[in-house]
């Protein structure tokens, strides 16, 4: 995981990045520490959709996610969401 996080995160120019809560948020904050991170703390699930409000709201930024399996699973709305919105500026 460390590895994903940072070859993510040296490829990062002006996007925005929401982490979840834990590890990823962590290894995030060590990997490139930046004002356009947010570290979604003590929301576990909530991410995504955070993600998506932004993305959608503000079609001008590229928003990037990276939360874990548990995450995920505790939103599985949102990934529905992500779907049928297919916002193009959120990966």
């Amino acid at each position: 995981m460390r590895q994903a996080i940072e070859k993510i995160m040296s490829e990062v120019t002006d996007e925005c990045v929401i982490c979840s809560l834990g590890y990823i948020s962590r290894e995030v904050y060590r990997a490139k520490d930046r004002d356009r991170n947010f570290y979604m703390l003590s929301n576990m699930g909530g991410c995504l959709g955070f993600a998506l409000g932004l993305a959608y709201s503000r079609p001008d930024l590229c928003v990037i996610v990276i939360q874990g399996d548990g995450s995920a699973l505790m939103g599985l709305g949102t990934l529905a969401l992500m779907q049928t919105l297919k916002l193009p500026n959120i990966k």
